[in-house]
């Protein structure tokens, strides 16, 4: 068994497409096959994602956590959608559940939020796979993905919602208008 609060420095990390930044680990080996996170932190989308007690056994492959999300970058957390481009001003804070069973990767129901009341800028160039739901919307489609292109927002609110929940999928919820118009 170690002392507790060894720190292991991550230069950085990519899990598939994802790219994560510097940060660090605490933990403590617990037995010959037995390790604790204590605290884990990795720079994320220029903000951070934290992570507290994990407890790791060789000898069983199933894992849960939460992960928080503070400070992440409007701007550089929508260009991790295929196919979007664009810019953004504003932070994000959140949580979401994580999971390891039967050596697949999960997720439970999180969110990711701006602070209500303090406003950011939106400006996004190009849509991605947004650009087909807009098109099927018509004329209402067409104004959304205009007042995208420079949307001033009082509230920017992802839902993320697991498998095999009725509303699967991640959801966003923006509160504003196109920037110079009320």
């Amino acid at each position: 068994r170690s002392r507790p609060h060894q720190r292991l420095r991550i230069a950085g990390a990519r899990v598939g497409k994802l790219v994560f930044g510097k940060g660090e680990a605490f933990y403590r080996i617990d037995g010959a096959r037995l390790l604790f996170l204590e605290n884990v932190v990795l720079g994320w989308c220029k903000g951070e994602l934290e992570a507290h007690a994990l407890r790791f056994d060789a000898d069983r492959t199933d894992l849960e956590g939460t992960v928080y999300a503070r400070e992440i970058d409007v701007g550089e957390f929508v260009r991790v959608f295929p196919g979007v481009k664009g810019t953004g001003q504003g932070e994000l804070y959140g949580r979401l559940p994580v999971f390891r069973r039967k050596g697949r990767f999960g997720y439970g129901e999180g969110f990711l939020y701006s602070i209500p009341g303090e406003h950011g800028l939106l400006q996004l160039s190009e849509l991605g796979t947004l650009e087909t739901v807009l098109a099927k919307m018509g004329e209402q489609g067409e104004i959304v993905r205009d007042s995208l292109s420079d949307f001033d927002y009082s509230l920017f609110r992802v839902d993320i919602k697991p498998k095999g929940d009725a509303r699967e999928g991640i959801r966003s919820r923006l509160v504003g208008a196109k920037a110079g118009q009320e």
